[in-house]
């Protein structure tokens, strides 16, 4: 007699603490298995510190900026003519590749190759 009293407590919306009654007429829920999806990182940057002490090592240097790395190249100290030299090939380098020289102070530069974007703080993007 239990039973039909339960029933008639659940039929009316009455139903005692525990599990609610299951309904063998609709089927069983599926389980869903989560789908990871892994995002694709991006490459690690290797910012290059150059200081060339001549106009031979400037191919050495073009070869980081093809493999897309950025130059902080420093000149200072160095000779007029092999500074401008070494900086003369490496923006034709930049330009040819489509990256950017940035001036950062006399004798400092920013070399970057096009997959590499230089803005300020103030949300520019020269410096």
């Amino acid at each position: 007699m239990g039973g039909l009293v339960e029933r008639i407590l659940g039929f009316l919306g009455f139903e005692e603490e525990g599990e609610p009654p299951v309904d063998p007429t609709f089927p069983p829920p599926r389980l869903v298995k989560n789908n990871v999806v892994s995002l694709p990182s991006a490459p690690r940057l290797r910012l290059i510190v150059a200081r060339p002490v001549s106009y031979e090592q400037a191919a050495d240097i073009a070869d980081y900026l093809k493999d897309k790395h950025p130059i902080l190249l420093n000149l200072e100290g160095r000779e007029v003519e092999v500074a401008r030299r070494v900086l003369d090939f490496l923006s034709g380098v930049a330009y040819a590749l489509g990256g950017s020289v940035q001036k950062i102070r006399e004798g400092i530069f920013v070399v970057t190759p096009p997959n590499v974007e230089i803005s300020r703080e103030d949300g520019t993007d020269a410096l």
